[in-house]
């Protein structure tokens, strides 16, 4: 797997990819959790208690909603700043993986 790695990448080592590499490379995913490219945004329901804080201060607009509105983050506008999260006061934004939000769904 990893000399097919290496041809996709365009690498010509002779040493293998460590697995790290694999998941960030095939299987799109930070196994450590901090690379944003891989985050997906998302407001938690049951704890969403419809401010709109997060709309507020979002800085490019990517949260739709409002007071007495259920917040919803319109992944392709979001610049996975984290603002949303550092404000709300009822933790009811996160981040997970992608692939982990692609099977949650």
């Amino acid at each position: 797997m990893a000399t097919q790695l290496q041809n996709e990448i365009g690498s010509n080592r002779e040493e293998e990819l460590d697995l790290t590499q694999v998941d960030h490379i095939v299987h799109k995913r930070c196994p450590d959790g901090v690379c944003k490219p891989f985050f997906q945004y998302q407001v938690v329901d049951p704890f969403c208690r419809l401010c709109g804080l997060c709309v507020k201060t979002c800085p490019v607009g990517a949260i739709e909603g409002g007071p007495k509105k259920l917040a919803k983050i319109v992944g392709k506008k979001c610049i996975k700043c984290g603002i949303c999260i550092d404000v709300c006061p009822f933790d009811a934004i996160t981040h997970m993986d992608c692939q982990e939000a692609v099977g949650a769904k």
